[in-house]
């Protein structure tokens, strides 16, 4: 697997985004930051530009050069799309809060989201499209509406025909029989 550095340039205004991404270089990966996904919908992928910036043998040597390249100066440039400083980006066995703690304040507001208040306008709020509330109760889609809408389902293979490893079937098969040892029996009370 190849790890590597790159930078997206948006070829209409200048402005560019660096990221880290482990797999192949000319795949279509353009980043996963919000302000880049957005600028990409808004000018279309023609407009950007990949360049490869470094290659790099392991994830820690990539997330080291990203981190060199990124830091917080280049986050606070205005012709740039990053919004968080690099080094920590997703990977397997990689978190992008690692060794970060949540400020009291962040704290408070995630306890206040708990209350039992909180919780009851939650919960109204989702029964509030529920039955006669809900727009489509008592109307039925015309058959052009589902003819479309097999059309559009026909051609998905989701995991039609997908072969499974055995090791993965296993890992299956396993957590299968966790999950089924927590239900109770028919008829049991």
């Amino acid at each position: 697997m190849a790890y590597y550095v790159y930078q997206i340039t948006n070829t209409v205004n200048g402005k560019i985004y660096i990221g880290a991404h482990a797999g192949d270089p000319l795949d279509s990966y353009m980043g996963s930051g919000n302000k880049i996904k957005r600028a990409i919908s808004k000018y279309g992928r023609a407009a950007f530009q990949k360049t490869i910036l470094h290659t790099c043998a392991t994830p820690q040597e990539m997330f080291s050069v990203e981190a060199e390249l990124v830091d917080e100066a280049f986050v606070q440039r205005p012709d740039t799309y990053n919004l968080a400083v690099g080094g920590t980006g997703f990977a397997p066995g990689h978190q992008i809060r690692l060794g970060m703690k949540h400020t009291e304040e962040t704290k408070a507001k995630m306890r206040r989201q708990r209350t039992p208040e909180a919780r009851q306008r939650m919960s109204l709020a989702a029964k509030s499209h529920i039955g006669e509330q809900n727009n489509f109760f008592g109307k039925k889609h015309t058959q052009d509406a589902k003819e479309k809408m097999s059309a559009a389902a026909k051609g998905h293979k989701r995991c039609v025909g997908r072969q499974y490893s055995l090791e993965t079937r296993i890992k299956m098969s396993e957590s299968a029989k966790r999950r089924g040892s927590n239900r109770r029996p028919k008829g049991a009370e």
